[in-house]
């Protein structure tokens, strides 16, 4: 048994899936997920880029402004700011999912959607800069 490992009796499985804004992320998001793969019944099925969701929204470029102010007066040497492939990392096939943007927002097109069902996940977990607008269609059976 694996001393890390969280375990439960009676635990029904869950599989997550993740969606990012971009395939490189800052290794507090790398970290986030593999302490959440540690729970008992938990398995990483699915790892999507929703490609464009970054965007020039304001609130993505407040984001990005704010992050790289918060890095340079604190966390210099901080390693959950590095940059890390995550599909590398965690050695998941990647999805590319087309978005459509709308204002300041976006959300996943027709075949997005459609590519983020057949991944068949019980949540998506969703790492990016701006959320996707809501409402979002069902694409897992517990939610995004």
């Amino acid at each position: 048994m694996n001393p890390d490992r969280w375990d439960a009796p009676d635990v029904r499985p869950v599989t997550l899936g993740v969606l990012l804004d971009a395939r490189v992320q800052e290794r507090w998001v790398l970290e986030s997920l593999q302490q959440a793969l540690t729970v008992a019944g938990t398995q990483l099925t699915a790892v999507a880029v929703a490609g464009g969701s970054r965007g020039g929204s304001l609130a993505a470029r407040l984001h990005r402004l704010l992050d790289g102010l918060d890095r340079r007066l604190r966390g210099r040497r901080e390693r959950l700011f590095a940059a890390v492939d995550i599909a590398a990392e965690l050695k998941a096939p990647l999805l590319d999912v087309a978005v459509v943007r709308n204002g300041n927002g976006w959300y996943p097109d027709e075949a997005g959607v459609g590519a983020l069902r057949r991944c068949d996940v019980d949540v998506w977990l969703c790492f990016a800069a701006v959320a996707p607008r809501r409402p979002l269609p069902i694409v897992s059976r517990l939610g995004v």
